[in-house]
């Protein structure tokens, strides 16, 4: 691996392709079900998916596929598949579901409004936890450009965050993985020196989809 390289691969894709998409990303209010009863009616989840989902198909690695499930009264999953080379397993974790508004803003700044300024992007669900997919595939891209022979990745997309959710969905593949959550923007390439050795990596956003693997 050429650690120099990857870093500049990562700081352009990064400024490139996913900080646009996150500005985006931060227009739209598609809060947690728990802060939105109506939010089928609504539409912002499906909004969310459908930019989620467009980007992924312009930028997912070569023969990876996705997959998008529905079940009644849920919230989209994501499952991306990427294929690789090397024997592991790896979770990595993130969701686009967000918190609500919140009172506190400054002058200028609010939830649904993005600012950029000195370098940071302000809105919400930008740093919860909306670039943890978009990231995670920049990881996986840069280390194929670099021919590193990589996994198995598998990105899903769910509300849920607590392990024992994730286990009701994986099933018994989930005692294979590692599990390693993109929580900041400087895991970002701290994971993508680790994943050489690794299988399979999960997203998740969205809500739970109980008994499916």
């Amino acid at each position: 691996m050429n650690p120099e390289k990857l870093q500049h691969e990562l700081n352009q894709f990064w400024d490139d392709e996913i900080v646009p998409t996150l500005t985006e990303y931060i227009k739209i209010p598609n809060k947690s079900p728990a802060f939105d009863p109506d939010w089928e009616e609504s539409g912002h989840m499906d909004r969310a998916l459908d930019l989620a989902t467009q980007w992924v198909d312009a930028h997912k690695p070569e023969d990876s596929t996705l997959h998008v499930k529905r079940l009644p009264g849920r919230t989209p999953l994501i499952m991306i598949e990427i294929p690789g080379e090397r024997d592991g397993n790896i979770l990595m974790y993130g969701h686009l579901d967000k918190q609500p508004e919140m009172e506190g803003w400054h002058e200028g700044y609010g939830p649904w409004d993005p600012v950029m300024k000195d370098g940071k992007l302000y809105g919400r669900g930008g740093a919860d936890d909306g670039y943890a997919m978009f990231a995670s595939i920049g990881v996986v891209k840069a280390l194929k450009d670099q021919n590193i022979a990589t996994i198995l990745y598998c990105t899903l997309s769910i509300k849920c965050e607590s392990l024992k959710d994730l286990l009701n969905i994986t099933g018994s593949l989930a005692s294979k993985w590692k599990f390693y959550t993109i929580a900041k923007t400087d895991d970002f390439q701290k994971i993508s020196r680790r994943v050489e050795t690794s299988k399979v990596i999960l997203f998740l956003s969205h809500d739970i989809f109980p008994n499916e693997a």
